[in-house]
């Protein structure tokens, strides 16, 4: 069972973020009035890694160059210990989460539709979910290995590229990236372990539910409003060369 529990961050009180930020949580907050709403600010992040796993998860954590990594990582690990929806602070909620969480489900995802990854932006999951656990130890074990300062290093280490490796790799798909994904994950929600672990992801013609129709993202790290600090910006991109790029891409194929 997922609790009624809505997870968003990001690295300042919830006080000081920009009047957009603010503007979407209210839309959370009121389309979803019996579902509690939780923000969690980067020492609050902090906090809960160094209290909730420490060890390997916390070290991983603080090795991270970026906010939006240590938010990648706390998505997964938030909702591992206590279960809720995860969103991106850079969404506004469109439609109820009761209109679109089926409550047979323990874990639903969307995808992001025009690429070959599931989605981020937004999650439910109920606690101690083994998908979550498995997605934790990826990330674990890829900044273990050297963490790479290169264009892709977001989606590798903890967003969408990290997440639909874990998916495939809990779900024993080998072959997840042939084919468009809209549709194989119509197939991928009938395997035995996704049905054992209550697992199921929009797909088809209902692929970015959770992006375009029940839930708005906005793209703020593309750097889209003021007062916002957009990821894509940050210097260690600003700087990388063209060499970096080309090994980057080498890497993530």
């Amino acid at each position: 069972m997922i609790p009624k529990t809505i997870w968003q961050t990001y690295e300042t009180p919830i006080n000081d973020l920009p009047s957009n930020a603010k503007k979407g949580i209210g839309t959370w907050k009121h389309l979803n009035q019996d579902w509690n709403h939780k923000y969690m600010s980067g020492q609050d992040r902090e906090d809960f890694f160094r209290t909730e796993f420490g060890g390997d998860v916390f070290d991983t954590y603080i090795k991270y160059p970026l906010g939006v990594m240590k938010a990648g990582l706390w998505r997964f690990g938030i909702l591992y210990i206590y279960g809720g929806v995860y969103a991106d602070l850079d969404t506004e909620c469109i439609n109820s989460i009761d209109s679109w969480l089926d409550p047979q489900y323990d874990m639903v995802v969307d995808l992001e539709g025009d690429t070959p990854w599931y989605a981020t932006q937004v999650i439910a999951a109920s606690k101690g979910h083994k998908f979550l656990e498995d997605a934790i130890n990826m990330a674990v074990e890829r900044a273990k290995a050297g963490i790479v300062e290169q264009q892709h290093m977001v989606h590798y280490y903890t967003d969408v590229t990290m997440f639909t490796d874990s998916l495939f790799k809990s779900m024993n798909i080998e072959d997840g990236y042939n084919g468009d994904l809209r549709q194989r994950t119509l197939e991928f929600n009938q395997l035995p372990i996704a049905k054992e672990y209550k697992f199921f992801s929009f797909g088809g013609n209902d692929a970015r539910r959770l992006l375009d129709r029940d839930v708005k993202h906005l793209y703020w790290g593309d750097g889209r409003i003021e007062d916002y600090v957009a990821w894509k910006k940050d210097s260690i991109f600003e700087n990388l060369t063209v060499k970096d790029v080309q090994e980057s891409q080498e890497n993530n194929q």
